[in-house]
């Protein structure tokens, strides 16, 4: 998700912060987690939706869709049509 190696993930620990990058990241994957909790409801249900295939979004899993914003944005909009009764 962070698209770092272990070692400098490791840097970044010592440090004791992240880039902006990597911050928005982190952060754009927790907001997505959070959407998609509400909407199913359950987060095991949620988390496995995240990590699975969508055919909607072009065969990918939406959790390797959030490093971007444009992203992040077409797997909230999944997410809204689901809400709204449209399973894809």
């Amino acid at each position: 998700m962070l698209h770092v190696s272990p070692v400098t993930l490791a840097r970044r620990r010592r440090r004791g912060f992240l880039t902006t990058d990597e911050s928005a990241r982190v952060m754009r994957t927790a907001q997505i987690l959070e959407r998609a909790i509400e909407v199913f409801e359950a987060e095991d249900m949620a988390v496995d939706w995240l990590n699975h295939c969508n055919l909607a979004l072009g065969d990918v899993t939406p959790l390797s869709l959030l490093d971007t914003e444009f992203g992040a944005n077409e797997v909230n909009r999944i997410l809204g049509t689901i809400e709204h009764g449209v399973f894809v």
